[in-house]
């Protein structure tokens, strides 16, 4: 998780971490790393102006929404599967790890919905809604732990280079983007300037003696002879 925390950090500029229980035996809270991929943030959070709420565009397996889980009875008549966002950062990533897309062959099936917290009249609610924006799914409040004045969001963000007005920060990317396109654009004039010396000189020819110019201009790495009157 940690190696997970450092990585997204690095590369997305920011890791959303979430405290979603705790572990009685060990007494130790459970906390798992959010995918950047997927965060929703408020727009007007930074690092030094607290979000309002934080959402992640995520999929459940329908029988997770049941009453156990906090989810009210509600109709599975909105859009199932994965939104076109979610099947196109998936299909990216199999294609990138070299795996075949497959299809959802769970019984039940998925559905995609927006699950993150709200703060309503200063309190914080955990919020699932569908894709459409047209079904409270839950509305659970946040209770207040023993010890704590208040009750407070059991997330918080992990940032490799803040910004003031910017909820995603500076990744590791950003900072090396000007100098890698300064590298490219160096290897590509290397290149052209190769192929030039190559391939690109300006030569004249008598046309009379050499009918088919492309025995001149054709590139090889071998002996050419070309026939002449």
């Amino acid at each position: 998780m940690y190696y997970q925390l450092l990585w997204d950090t690095y590369a997305f500029g920011f890791s959303p971490i979430e405290k979603f229980g705790y572990n009685k035996k060990k007494q130790v809270g459970e906390f798992r790393v959010k995918d950047p991929m997927s965060a929703i943030p408020d727009p007007l959070s930074d690092h030094l102006n607290p979000f309002r709420f934080y959402y992640f565009e995520e999929i459940l397996a329908k029988n997770e929404i049941s009453k156990e889980f906090g989810f009210r009875d509600v109709d599975f008549d909105f859009n199932t599967g994965l939104t076109d966002e979610q099947d196109n950062t998936r299909t990216m990533r199999n294609t990138y790890a070299g795996l075949d897309t497959q299809e959802d062959t769970t019984p039940n099936g998925f559905i995609s919905c927006y699950n993150g917290y709200t703060l309503i009249d200063d309190e914080w609610y955990q919020v699932s809604v569908d894709t459409q924006f047209s079904k409270v799914l839950r509305a659970n409040k946040i209770e207040i732990l023993d010890g704590d004045e208040e009750a407070k969001c059991p997330l918080a963000v992990s940032w490799y280079s803040p910004q003031r007005g910017n909820p995603f920060g500076v990744s590791g990317w950003d900072l090396i983007e000007d100098k890698q396109r300064a590298e490219s654009t160096l290897a590509n004039l290397r290149l052209i300037d190769a192929k030039f010396a190559t391939f690109g000189q300006t030569n004249i020819y008598d046309s009379r003696i050499i009918t088919d110019k492309a025995t001149l201009i054709t590139p090889s790495i071998e002996t050419k002879w070309i026939g002449a009157d």
